[in-house]
């Protein structure tokens, strides 16, 4: 449990949110297996849960997923900004990597600049919200063609890996480190990407790296994505210690 948080209130989110897509109810020894709590404990919880309206038991005992949620959920879209969501993070990365991070989505043939935060340095890679950039060269052009179906080797490999990492592909003292961004049922919205000077980007790739995917991840689900099978901050550690010699050179067109 967290340290500054409260133990029975963590326990109720983590038991609503073993409610999934795949099934509308579940009985007992089934919250108990996909929680690890004990069914005393989830009894407790469910009671509570029920009562303020999160939770309704069916007449075979099974559970499912009550109307206070559905309101709660419509107050939050009514309420709902991006821009609330993703702008804090791209300063939280600045303030971690002391890089620019940038937002980008599709806009036709080309990436636009979405949101932006440029790195405190002097010596940076400055971006400016509204620019234009081709999709076919960099980091976050190639995540976005991978993410909106381009097919070929290349994007089946992006899609696998869920990043990219560019040096010097577009401007040559230029690197970029791009992750995906989804919502919903796994929508894929945009592409977050720290770039730099490619001198200190390349010796840093790896913290820069982790860093940029946790962003992506946690974006993603305050957009409402939780991913199905494995997040890609451990997708990527995974691979990284599986294959901790391979010195595979960064992508390029």
């Amino acid at each position: 449990m967290s340290e500054y948080g409260v133990d029975a209130v963590e326990r109720a989110l983590q038991l609503l949110d073993a409610f999934d897509d795949d099934q509308e109810s579940f009985e007992l020894r089934e919250l108990a297996a996909k929680t690890g709590f004990t069914k005393p404990m989830i009894m407790r919880l469910t009671s509570s849960l029920e009562r303020f309206g999160y939770l309704q038991k069916a007449d075979d005992g099974s559970y499912r997923l009550a109307a206070s949620l559905w309101r709660l959920g419509a107050r939050y879209r009514r309420n709902f900004s991006v821009e609330n969501i993703i702008r804090p993070v791209l300063e939280e990365m600045v303030g971690q990597g002391n890089e620019t991070a940038v937002f980008y989505v599709r806009s036709g043939g080309k990436r636009i600049c979405l949101y932006r935060q440029n790195s405190p340095r002097r010596a940076r890679h400055h971006v400016e919200i509204g620019d234009l950039l081709p999709l076919d060269t960099g980091a976050a052009g190639h995540l976005i063609l991978a993410f909106d179906n381009a097919q070929g080797k290349l994007y089946d490999e992006i899609r696998s890996r869920g990043h990219v990492v560019s040096h010097g592909e577009r401007d040559p003292d230029v690197s970029g480190i791009a992750a995906p961004v989804f919502r919903g049922e796994g929508e894929f919205v945009g592409a977050l990407i720290t770039t730099g000077l490619r001198s200190r980007v390349e010796a840093e790739t790896e913290a820069l790296l982790t860093m940029t995917l946790e962003a992506a991840r946690r974006v993603s689900r305050m957009l409402g994505y939780v991913p199905r099978d494995i997040d890609l901050v451990r997708r990527w550690k995974d691979r990284h210690n599986d294959a901790a010699s391979d010195k595979r050179p960064a992508l390029r067109s």
